[in-house]
């Protein structure tokens, strides 16, 4: 403990340390605090099972009803109700920039994990890993109107990997799924136009009649132009990029998957016009 009194004002320093600290049964109290006392356990327990507090005090001494122990109380009160109302600001006051780790953004349109959206997963997965107790929520979001642009310029590039994709099943080479399937610039303008000729809109014809050919930028604006995205589509994407989160976590965060949940919900609940476009993380 620290603590420092001048002209009648206190700041305090108090740091606690417990060491394998763990709840006994429940009874009823009329005593009882309601407090999520079990998240905060988990939140504040390192995987020693070790908890270190800090608890900042300020107060006056001149105040008639100045009560020390009172003071105390309601700073505990205070960071233990932070595991149930922003436990991510609980865990920012363990680890630098803890309370960012809450959501990661994406490019409008995909559900790619970018560099910035890395570097949180990295914090997270160490976060996990040094809390064998904590689960992790995942839900993610797709913008109806930040989106749209983006989801129908992904949606062109799955046709064009779609016929690669074909093309070599049909050759009996290895398959895989869309999202690992890469082009080089000669084979995008090949399967481009494939994928454009199997297209229904109406398409520019020739003096005779024929499908005329078009220069890929061309080809590319009438397939967009033709791209409607629906609320499944936003619906896909979200779950899309809260599977992407799952997987990195699991993959390269070496975190189990019995302690990650992707929590789903139907259609318009992943639609949101202000939030952007993101997948957001709950610790329970």
């Amino acid at each position: 403990m620290q603590y420092h009194v001048e002209k009648g004002a206190l700041t305090a320093d108090n740091k606690i340390f417990l060491d394998q600290f763990t709840l006994g049964e429940k009874i009823n109290s009329e005593n009882a605090v309601s407090l999520p006392l079990d998240l905060a356990i988990s939140l504040l327990k390192n995987r020693n099972g070790e908890i270190n507090l800090h608890l900042p005090l300020k107060g006056s001494l001149n105040d008639p009803e100045f009560n020390l122990g009172g003071l105390i109380f309601e700073a505990f009160v205070n960071l233990i109700g932070k595991a149930a109302t922003a436990p991510f600001t609980l865990i920012a006051s363990m680890f630098e920039g803890g309370e960012e780790l809450s959501t990661i953004t994406f490019v409008p349109g995909f559900a790619e994990i970018n560099e910035e959206a890395t570097k949180r997963l990295q914090s997270l997965a160490s976060i996990l890993a040094d809390k064998p107790s904590l689960n992790l929520e995942i839900s993610g979001y797709a913008d109806a109107a930040e989106d749209h642009d983006g989801l129908k310029l992904a949606l062109l590039q799955d046709k064009v990997k779609a016929q690669k994709l074909a093309d070599q099943t049909e050759k009996g080479e290895a398959g895989g799924e869309l999202i690992s399937v890469q082009l080089t610039p000669e084979e995008y303008s090949q399967y481009l136009t494939v994928a454009y000729k199997k297209e229904k809109f109406e398409k520019p014809k020739n003096m005779v009649g024929l499908t005329k050919s078009l220069p890929d930028a061309e080809m590319e604006q009438l397939m967009l132009a033709n791209i409607q995205i629906t609320d499944n589509d936003l619906a896909a994407l979200a779950e899309q990029r809260a599977t992407a989160a799952h997987n990195w976590l699991i993959e390269k965060g070496s975190i189990p998957d019995n302690r990650i949940f992707i929590v789903s919900a139907s259609g318009a609940e992943k639609i949101e016009e202000k939030k952007g476009g993101r997948v957001e993380f709950s610790l329970k």
